[in-house]
């Protein structure tokens, strides 16, 4: 990780050709490196996962893109198989989703246009669900197990996205 500006609360990469600019009330700054900083860290999480398509190679890692995650506490986007809904039981418990993939340990802050590693038990078009973790402070990822989903502000559900995503040989 690089040293994080005199005056910046976070650091993150960002494509080489990112337009940069106010991210919710935050203003970001590019740096020659190819990195940003953020001057904000959001109060509420939040992802957006769209659809897309992506192509599988071998010898390649296959990827999705998360267009945007807020992760006031820092932690992960794990990407899961299915809808959060088709797992849910009759009392309201949900079984667990196959995890295909989960970014790296992602510091506090606004993210946009992560790419994910992802290994798709299938090509085809499939639903896929984003869902923001926290971290348990060792900064390993953990699930099931210590590190928790971020919840919705009434704290009743996971904060996820779904996406309709075409895997492509």
């Amino acid at each position: 990780m690089t040293d994080v500006p005199e005056g910046y609360d976070s650091m993150y990469e960002l494509p080489r050709r990112t337009v940069i600019g106010l991210l919710g009330g935050g203003i970001t700054t590019a740096l020659g490196s190819g990195l940003a900083a953020a001057r904000h860290v959001p109060e509420l999480p939040r992802i957006t996962f769209n659809k897309q398509t992506n192509r599988v190679q071998e010898n390649k890692p296959t990827t999705v893109v998360v267009p945007r995650a807020d992760l006031p506490e820092g932690g992960w986007i794990v990407i899961h198989e299915g809808r959060h809904e088709d797992h849910m039981h009759s009392e309201g418990d949900h079984q667990m989703m196959n995890i295909i993939g989960h970014s790296e340990y992602l510091e506090p802050g606004h993210y946009g246009g992560l790419k994910i590693a992802v290994s798709p038990s299938e090509t085809g078009t499939q639903a896929l669900t984003a869902v923001l973790h926290k971290d348990d402070g060792d900064e390993e990822f953990d699930h099931p197990g210590s590190d928790p989903h971020y919840t919705t502000s009434d704290g009743s559900e996971p904060v996820r996205d779904v996406a309709e995503v075409r895997f492509k040989t």
